[in-house]
């Protein structure tokens, strides 16, 4: 199975919604993921991740699936380390998301042990995000087991594409392919549109996730008179 992580377009923030750009984008996304096969489309419950979701389920003529559980992390996941400011987890100075002693802290570990996680609701959202993503891949015929692993139900072809958001995208990759939560948010960022793609492979009876690709957004350039994007906005999600 493949499992096709898209983060939204470019939004309007105060309205939830995409700008026209954001529009352009994932009319552009949606060619690159028809030529793809996609057969199931999920999306956020927020505006500006199920508009995004459109273009392509139109194009594929297939619905979509709202996971109400798949909403940006919010401002009870903010921190105010180090300096006072209300920020998100990735704008922790990375000097201290990187400190030798966190290195080889897993992520469950380093949100109850890192100021700046642990002060926050982040724990709680956490769970949430990881429990209702291994809910949906058991569906797909992918149980989580005791280890971390997954165990494989019924072996599955399908492409599977999720809308959503960058900041818990982090948490599913984190959670889904056991890497550190912290390292994820000060390393990984992915522009508008971006895709990243996990293969469960169908080898032997329990797989893990593998990254295919991370962030791709080669379908913006070259096509439609897409302009390049860079990192002016003022929110990074």
């Amino acid at each position: 199975m493949l499992f096709y992580i898209i983060r939204h377009g470019e939004p309007d923030y105060a309205t939830n919604t995409l700008t026209a750009e954001g529009w352009n984008q994932a009319r552009l996304a949606a060619d690159r993921l028809a030529a793809s096969g996609i057969d199931e489309v999920h999306a956020s419950p927020m505006g500006r991740a199920r508009q995004t979701a459109i273009p392509t389920a139109e194009k594929l003529g297939l619905p979509v699936i709202i996971e109400h559980w798949a909403y940006e992390l919010d401002e009870n996941c903010k921190t105010r380390f180090p300096d006072g400011k209300l920020k998100i987890i990735s704008q922790i100075p990375v000097e201290h998301l990187h400190r030798p002693e966190f290195r080889k802290l897993d992520s469950r570990e380093g949100i109850a042990r890192i100021e700046g996680l642990r002060e926050t609701a982040f724990a709680a959202r956490f769970e949430m995000l990881a429990k209702n993503f291994d809910a949906l891949l058991e569906k797909e015929g992918y149980r989580r087991n005791a280890d971390g692993l997954y165990d494989i139900l019924a072996p599955s072809d399908r492409h599977i594409a999720l809308f959503c958001h960058m900041g818990m995208s982090r948490v599913l990759m984190a959670h889904a392919m056991n890497l550190p939560y912290h390292l994820l948010a000060a390393s990984l960022m992915g522009n508008f549109t971006a895709i990243t793609i996990l293969e469960f492979k169908n080898e032997g009876t329990v797989t893990s996730p593998v990254m295919l690709c991370f962030a791709d957004t080669g379908h913006l350039f070259g096509r439609g008179g897409a302009r390049p994007i860079h990192y002016t906005v003022k929110k990074p999600y």
